[in-house]
C-alpha cells in the first residue's frame, strides 16, 4: 500500500521459506570493520542501485508476505541482515519485524541469522515469535577473531559471543 514493489521486500529461499532483511546494511562495513569474507554490503550496494530501499518497513514486509502467501505456499520466514554495534537495538529491530509478521500472517516458523544476542534479548525475540537462532561464530580460533571479524570483536568480543551462544 506504500508503493513498494513486493520483490523489493524479501527474497524467496527454497519452496517454503522467504528471507527478510530488517536492515540491509552493516555498520561494521562503514568503519572498515566488516567481516573479511562477507559479501553482504557489496551485494546490497548493487541491490540499492537496482531500486531496493535502504531499510524495510515491518508493516510493508508483513503486507507483502500476506499478498505473496495468496500465490505461494510458504510458512517459514528467515530474518537476516547486517549487524549493528548495539546488539540490543538490533534485537529490537528484529523483534518489530517478527511481531508484525507473526500477527499479520500464517507463518509457522520465524528464525534469525544474526549476531549473538544476550539471553534477555533472545527471550524477548522468542516472545515475539522467533523459534530458532543462528549465531555463527565464523572463526573458532580466538586469536583470529579480531582479524577476521573486527566489528564483532569490537561490539561483542569473542568471550561474550561464546557466552551468548552457550
Amino acid at each position: 500500500s506504500d508503493g513498494t514493489p513486493i520483490y523489493a521486500l524479501f527474497l524467496q529461499r527454497g519452496n517454503s521459506c522467504i528471507m527478510v532483511a530488517p536492515t540491509n546494511y552493516c555498520e561494521y562495513f562503514y568503519k572498515d570493520e566488516d567481516c573479511r569474507f562477507c559479501a553482504f554490503n557489496p551485494v546490497w550496494e548493487r541491490a540499492r542501485a537496482l531500486g531496493y530501499k535502504k531499510a524495510n518497513n515491518a508493516k510493508s514486509v508483513a503486507e507483502g508476505i500476506k499478498i505473496a502467501q495468496e500465490e505461494f505456499d510458504f510458512d517459514h520466514v528467515k530474518l537476516c541482515g547486517g549487524s549493528l554495534y548495539d546488539t540490543h537495538k538490533e534485537a529490537g529491530l528484529y523483534a518489530r519485524f517478527a511481531e508484525e509478521i507473526k500477527k499479520t500472517n500464517h507463518i509457522q516458523k520465524i528464525d534469525i541469522i544474526s549476531q549473538a544476542f544476550t539471553k534477555d534479548d533472545a527471550r524477548m525475540l522468542q516472545d515475539k515469535g522467533v523459534v530458532e537462532f543462528c549465531w555463527d561464530i565464523e572463526v573458532w580460533q580466538k586469536h583470529l577473531w579480531p582479524v577476521i571479524v573486527p566489528g564483532k570483536n569490537n561490539a561483542v568480543g569473542w568471550d561474550e559471543w561464546v557466552k551468548r551462544m552457550v
